[in-house]
């Protein structure tokens, strides 16, 4: 799938897009415009900036809580 990077919106380099595992996000970033760069594309899922703090640090979807 030819994607564009959502840091430098440059497209190609295949080997190196990331595609967010988050639920219905389309982010897709080069291991090399993530913050920190990454040298290669993790194993398993990969969740883009926002997607991960929704995650947490628990891995699941944080939910806000009117009091």
């Amino acid at each position: 799938e030819d994607v564009a990077c959502s840091k430098c919106s440059r497209r190609g380099d295949a080997f190196r897009m990331l595609l967010c595992d988050g639920e219905e996000c389309t982010v897709a970033q080069h291991t090399y415009c993530c913050d920190p760069p990454l040298l290669v594309a993790p194993a398993g899922d990969w969740f883009c900036a926002a997607c991960a703090s929704q995650r947490g640090s628990t891995g699941t979807r944080k939910t806000s809580v009117s009091v």
